[in-house]
């Protein structure tokens, strides 16, 4: 058996960024969402509507949700969300990252996001 490569892991594009850089009382409370995809999508929002960032690859998305927020992510929930709903997201290629995609959120993402914070009642 050969010895595997080690892979470089690069940090998150996000590293930089703290729960307290994204105005979190403004928002209903991620860790009270039902579902992953709620709280997936809710976080990706915030981030983009704070102006903290527009485009996500998976590494993004499980470091803003493990480490900035303190919730459990994978990478196979997160490309679940990003492959079953394909028409909320626009992939384009990562430009350090010939095998990743980042993705921007699509209007009809942003409407669902606005529909968790619409519906949410102090």
């Amino acid at each position: 058996m050969r010895a595997r490569k080690p892979r470089s892991n690069k940090p998150s594009i996000y590293a930089a960024l703290c729960a307290d850089d994204l105005n979190l009382k403004n928002y209903p409370e991620i860790k009270s969402q039902g579902t992953f995809k709620k709280q997936m999508l809710l976080a990706l929002y915030i981030v983009t509507t704070e102006g903290k960032g527009e485009s996500f690859s998976t590494t993004d998305v499980q470091y803003i949700m493990t480490d900035i927020l303190g919730l459990p992510a994978t990478d196979k929930q997160i490309g679940g969300i990003f492959d079953k709903n394909k028409s909320w997201f626009k992939s384009e290629q990562d430009p350090n990252n010939k095998k990743a995609y980042r993705r921007k959120l699509l209007q009809g993402a942003k409407d669902f996001a606005q529909s968790i914070i619409d519906g949410a009642v102090d």
